[in-house]
C-alpha cells in the first residue's frame, strides 16, 4: 500500500509553485507564490509525471513534499495509466 501525502511542483528559478488553471488550454498552468495555493498531488510519482510531461521544458522544476518541505529532483517520466 502506497502512503499518500500532498506533493507540489516548484519552479527552481522563481521559487513559485505550479497551479492548474482549470481551463482547457494548450498550456493550462500558472505559478503562484504560496505553497498553500499550489496544485497538490497525492503521490510523488503523480507530481513527477506532471512535472516531467506537462511543465515548461525551458524551466527547471522540482517536487516538494509539503510535510517537511523536502525537495526531490524530477526523474524521467513514465506513463502512469489513470
Amino acid at each position: 500500500m502506497e502512503i499518500k501525502y500532498p506533493f507540489v511542483i516548484k519552479n527552481v528559478k522563481s521559487g513559485h509553485f505550479a497551479k492548474h488553471t482549470g481551463k482547457d488550454e494548450l498550456y493550462p498552468w500558472t505559478t503562484v507564490e504560496s505553497i498553500n495555493d499550489a496544485q497538490e498531488y497525492e503521490t510523488i510519482d503523480h507530481a513527477n509525471e506532471i512535472a516531467f510531461w506537462h511543465m515548461a521544458i525551458h524551466e527547471k522544476w522540482i517536487v516538494v513534499d509539503k510535510r517537511d518541505l523536502e525537495e526531490h529532483p524530477i526523474t524521467t517520466g513514465k506513463y502512469l495509466p489513470a
